[in-house]
C-alpha cells in the first residue's frame, strides 16, 4: 500500500489506480475500496483521487445513462469517471470531491437509505443545497 501511496503522490490518481489494478493488486481488495484508499492518501498536484463505488455508479447511470462497473479494475473507466467529474465540477464551480459527494448523497436519498440533506439557503430557492444539477452532468456525456 505504501507503493500505491507513493505513485499517487508522484504521478496522480490514474497511475496509482493502474498500479493497484495490475502489479500492485492485493487479494480481496476491490476497486471500490481501492479508490477509497486513494482518496485518503496524500494527493498529487495533478488531479484528485475520487471514490468510485456502486452508489456513485448508480447515480451516474440514472442521471447520465453512463454505465460504469465499479467491481472491475479498468483504468480507462476510472480515468473517464475522473474526467467526467472534473468537467462537471468546473462547469458548476465546485470541487470534484464535492461532485462525488453529491452523486453519492443524491443516490442514497433517492433510494431512501439516507436523508443527509438539510435545508439551507440556496440560489434556487427550494431550500435544498445538496442536489446535483442534472443538466450540467448531461453536458459531459
Amino acid at each position: 500500500m505504501r507503493d500505491v501511496a507513493r505513485r499517487q503522490a508522484d504521478a496522480g490518481p490514474v497511475e496509482a489506480y493502474r498500479f493497484l489494478a495490475n502489479e500492485g493488486r492485493l487479494r480481496h481488495l476491490g476497486p471500490a475500496f481501492g479508490t477509497k484508499y486513494l482518496h485518503f492518501v496524500p494527493q498529487a498536484t495533478s488531479g484528485e483521487a475520487l471514490v468510485l463505488d456502486a452508489i456513485v455508479c448508480r447515480a451516474i447511470r440514472k442521471l447520465a445513462d453512463i454505465s460504469l462497473r465499479p467491481w472491475q479494475w479498468r483504468t480507462a473507466m476510472y480515468e473517464r469517471y475522473l474526467s467526467l467529474v472534473d468537467g462537471l465540477a468546473g462547469d458548476i464551480g465546485i470541487a470534484p470531491s464535492d461532485v462525488e459527494m453529491l452523486l453519492f448523497v443524491s443516490e442514497l436519498e433517492v433510494s431512501g437509505r439516507w436523508s443527509g440533506c438539510r435545508p439551507t439557503s440556496d440560489t434556487a430557492g427550494d431550500g435544498v443545497k445538496c442536489r446535483l444539477p442534472v443538466a450540467a452532468l448531461e453536458s459531459h456525456v
